[in-house]
Formats: C-alpha cells, structure tokens, sequence
C-alpha cells in the first residue's frame, strides 16, 4: 500500500509544472485568438461547444477506468490493472474519435442554431 502512494505522489509532483506550462500557454493562446477579431472568437468558441462532446466522454471513461485500476491494484492484481489501462485507451480513443467525426458532420448545420452569421459558420 505504501508502495503505490509513494509511485502515485512522485509522479503527481512532476505533474504540477507540466499544468502550470499548459495553463501559461492556454492564456496565450486565447490572447492570440482575441487578438484576430469577434467573428474568429465566435468561431473558436462555438467549435469549442461542439467538441466538449468527445471530452466529456473522455472524462467519463477516466473515471470508470480509473475505479477499475484502483480495485485491481486493492487487491495487488497488477496484470488486470494493467489489462484495463491498456484496454481503456484504445476503446476511449475509438469512442472519441467517433465522435468528434460526427461532431465534425453535423457541426456546421448546428450552428446555425447559435448564431444567423455565415462568416463565423465557415471559420
């Protein structure tokens, strides 16, 4: 038990800066796409909208996993721990992958609904 604490706290530390660069390089990022104007805004955030889809997904998957690997490694079943983390991957990433395509089909009729501006639609 103690084991796993110390491998899930020594690779939480090396975590923290990794976070703090993504988060410095998101600011710039928005700053940037502020920066060319309200119709590449209003495209930005309505794309933004439609692929939340894929990441909530995502995130569901990460908690169902996640709940399998820590009873796994409970009962210090590290081959099925394993099995699960590597199994989650590829039909997380098949799921996502999924839809996001479908996001990507039906995005632009969608639209429509949240705003009557074609410029912004053909971003």
């Amino acid at each position: 038990m103690e084991h796993t604490i110390l491998q899930i706290s020594s690779n939480s530390v090396f975590l923290l800066p990794w976070n703090v660069v993504m988060r410095f390089g998101q600011i710039i990022y928005f700053g940037m796409i502020v920066r060319m104007g309200t119709d590449v805004y209003a495209a930005h955030t309505l794309a933004g909208n439609f692929t939340i889809f894929a990441s909530v997904i995502g995130t569901g998957f990460t908690v169902a996993i996640t709940t399998l690997v820590g009873k796994s490694l409970g009962v210090d079943d590290w081959e099925q721990a394993k099995g699960y983390s590597h199994s989650s991957i590829k039909l997380t990433g098949m799921i996502m992958t999924g839809t996001l395509l479908l996001v990507f089909l039906v995005s632009p009729k969608l639209s429509m609904l949240f705003t009557s501006e074609p410029k912004v639609v053909t971003w």
